[in-house]
């Protein structure tokens, strides 16, 4: 039932909407108020660079058309994100399904706060485009709560603990990663650029993270986003950047660090 609301929802026919309408209720959360969807459909542009520093990486984005300027400061992001028992999510994103979705609690500044303002976050994924629904879940002690008990408590509280049981056999806590983010975007604001770095990787044991285990990343990752109509204007913008582009996803690509690291 889940599955078949989820193609309702990423229906072709849809694709050209200006806005998605996308409440709570339609995604099987129980919080219809406050969810929302960030902005229309868009292209996120992704570069895997393991052996460019950030600092050369932001230079490449100052320089490109367009004018990208520096918008918000720096800050660090955090994500427990969720998954089947069976890893659903992370082997529809190899395969390349679409549509496909995948879900993360995300809250930023410190990892471990005593009332963290924590957002569930849904990434929607249809061909080449995709979208994020964004549910306030309130504070969470992720001091102590990245648990799968932790979680469920959350989402149950904020009346939201149906994304964390819907998935046939059920969401779990698969990951947690963290980076600091560095945010740009064009004068005219039609294109968004970021850049991640130090990036982190927690495993978990039982549905709680492993105290003390972590799993580090060089490398920057740049994403330049932008909406599905401008794809044309981008491609001066894209041609301009000395890169090549990735098909890199945080999730798959922490899931595959803490693998080779034997964590999972």
């Amino acid at each position: 039932m889940f599955t078949e609301r989820l193609r309702q929802i990423f229906h072709p026919e849809r694709m050209g909407v200006r806005r998605v309408e996308a409440t709570a209720s339609s995604l099987q959360v129980n919080q219809p108020a406050t969810a929302d969807v960030d902005g229309d459909w868009r292209y996120e542009r992704k570069y895997f660079l393991d052996s460019i520093s950030a600092e050369d990486t932001e230079l490449m984005i100052r320089l490109c058309p367009h004018y990208f300027r520096q918008v918000h400061p720096d800050r660090y992001i955090n994500n427990i994100y969720l998954d089947s028992a069976t890893l659903r999510c992370y082997w529809e994103n190899l395969d390349g399904v679409s549509p496909r979705f995948k879900q993360r609690i995300r809250w930023y500044g410190d990892l471990h706060q005593d009332n963290a303002a924590a957002t569930l976050e849904i990434k929607r994924k249809y061909n080449a485009v995709g979208d994020k629904i964004r549910v306030p879940l309130g504070a969470f002690n992720t001091s102590n709560d990245i648990t799968n008990d932790g979680v469920y408590s959350l989402l149950k509280s904020a009346g939201s603990d149906r994304p964390f049981r819907s998935h046939g056999d059920g969401f779990r806590c698969t990951l947690v990663n963290r980076y600091l983010r560095r945010y740009y975007a064009t004068f005219d604001s039609l294109f968004r650029a970021t850049i991640d770095r130090e990036l982190q990787y927690y495993p978990l044991e039982g549905g709680q993270r492993k105290k003390g285990l972590i799993v580090r990343e060089k490398a920057t990752i740049l994403e330049i986003k932008y909406a599905k109509d401008h794809e044309s204007i981008a491609r001066e913008i894209l041609q301009s950047l000395p890169y090549r582009p990735a098909r890199i996803s945080k999730y798959v690509h922490g899931i595959n660090m803490l693998r080779a690291h034997h964590y999972l």
